[in-house]
């Protein structure tokens, strides 16, 4: 099966009790099956992915936990027919680096697979942020990484075979990339548990939580999809620039005057502050997040630049995992807003595009028959290729007239 919303990847646990007991609070192990795992990932798309791919460096790599980088190089360069410089994998040192214990990894799978990639638009959607999907291949018990945290949360999703995982609590809470003090590891008495992952198993891990991974001498694929919640450093970053058109911000600080105009100044600063700091702005900064969330590239060619006169039917969808909005800015016009874009559209677009927000795949067909006696199917059409034409929806599976 291919997860369609977040209640199938967290079943059985359910939407509230995630975010009552664990979203930012402690990581949770979620007991699934093989079956809940067929439609997302196996071997044999990664080895698709490998064959049919050009990998780089950076793409694709080996962990070992006491080997550098250096020594589990295994990809090299060759000239291609034109004489250009292009990557190629050494299958042999490949898999004789395996052998001798290490971990294959394969960075952002989301971009390369269809499903994977399908698969974190829903927990995107969901949760509104972005997410970057790894895959990890392991044969042996050598630790890939040994004992570490992240700083950012991830799910892990076990595709084939068993892996061991220990989960420990934060020796620091909610730390950064860029921190101020150091984060130590933990001790035995803060381990929070110590299970053996199975095919279908799910593992939320928010970030700080220290875990170390071992495979059980099988072979062993599994996913982790990381993601970045916004925080305080965001949220002040984002005040700082909203302030960027007030003039007491942007003045010279007052370091050659006397104290009593520093001080005025440091209260000029702290009103301006406070001012933007109202009771809305955490809700005016949810804003800016969500249209920062930009969506994947999905072309819609031939249709992008053609058009959809010659069109009968097609499959539509939007492409943005952030929530859009409907805005009436005008009496008899209204904006929508999606992705950090705006476009303006009569009042009588309002059905079509209502439907097109809840961001399920649909048939051109069925929109032209739903707007039937508010808009013609002409109108319909252009409505749509605006959209397209900003890149906010996709349209594919044409029909040709």
């Amino acid at each position: 099966m291919s997860i369609s919303t977040f209640a199938e990847f967290i079943a059985p646990v359910s939407e509230s009790e995630f975010f009552d007991r664990y979203w930012n609070r402690s990581s949770v192990l979620i007991r699934g099956s093989a079956e809940k795992c067929s439609g997302t990932f196996s071997w044999a798309e990664l080895n698709r992915l490998l064959c049919e791919h050009r990998l780089t460096p950076q793409q694709v790599r080996l962990s070992h936990h006491d080997k550098s980088s250096d020594e589990l190089a295994f990809i090299s360069q060759r000239p291609s027919i034109t004489g250009r410089q292009i990557y190629q994998i050494d299958l042999t040192l490949l898999y004789s680096l395996i052998k001798d214990g290490a971990s294959l990894v394969l960075d952002a799978v989301d971009e390369m697979s269809g499903p994977v990639r399908e698969m974190c638009e829903v927990l995107g959607r969901k949760l509104e942020c972005q997410f970057s999907t790894n895959a990890y291949a392991t044969w042996g018990d050598t630790p890939g990484f040994g004992l570490h945290w992240d700083d950012h949360d991830l799910f892990v999703f076990q595709i084939s075979g068993r892996k061991r995982w220990k989960l420990y609590q934060p020796t620091r809470h909610f730390p950064l990339p860029r921190d101020v003090e150091g984060n130590y590891p933990p001790t035995d008495k803060q381990l929070v548990w110590d299970e053996v992952l199975n095919p279908g198993d799910v593992v939320y891990i928010p970030r700080g939580h220290w875990h170390d991974v071992r495979g059980l001498n099988e072979p062993t694929l599994h996913l982790t999809c990381g993601f970045a919640n916004p925080n305080g450093i965001d949220f002040l970053g984002w005040i700082v620039d909203e302030l960027r058109d007030n003039p007491v911000i942007r003045s010279d600080l007052p370091r050659f005057k006397s104290s009593a105009e520093r001080l005025e100044h440091v209260r000029r600063v702290r009103h301006a502050v406070v001012q933007k700091m109202q009771d809305e702005a955490l809700n005016e900064f949810d804003e800016y997040h969500r249209a920062k969330n930009q969506a994947r590239t999905y072309p819609s060619f031939p249709i992008a630049i053609e058009g959809l006169g010659k069109v009968k039917d097609a499959s539509i969808r939007l492409t943005s995992i952030s929530s859009s909005k409907l805005i009436n800015v005008k009496p008899h016009t209204l904006m929508f807003r999606c992705s950090g874009k705006e476009v303006e559209f009569a009042k009588e677009a309002e059905p079509l595009l209502r439907k097109i927000m809840r961001g399920d795949p649909c048939r051109l067909s069925d929109l032209i028959a739903d707007c039937e006696g508010h808009l013609d199917e002409l109108a319909v059409k252009q409505i749509i290729e605006v959209l397209m034409s900003h890149a906010l929806i996709q349209v594919y599976d044409a029909i040709m007239a």
